[in-house]
């Protein structure tokens, strides 16, 4: 909710699916995304991916369980902070 506060646009979505998130992050250029561990799997797997531009996403949080770093580095993400 930090982003809110400082004014940032916070995009929700009802129900996950990955085709509307991955739109909507292609459509607002999202530079920040907070997930879960079986998000950043599909993301990781997905062959879907490549007619959205994801560019603008610099940074991933994945949370509310570890994730094993095999699939940061499928990400593209080798940082883990």
């Amino acid at each position: 909710m930090q982003g809110m506060w400082f004014g940032n646009l916070t995009c929700a979505l009802p129900g996950f699916e990955l085709d509307l998130y991955c739109q909507k992050m292609d459509e607002h250029k999202a530079t920040w995304s907070h997930i879960v561990p079986p998000v950043a799997l599909l993301l990781a797997h997905s062959e879907n991916l490549q007619k959205y531009d994801l560019s603008a996403l610099k940074f991933v949080m994945v949370g509310a369980a570890p994730l094993k770093v095999g699939i940061i580095h499928i990400l593209g993400y080798g940082e883990i902070i």
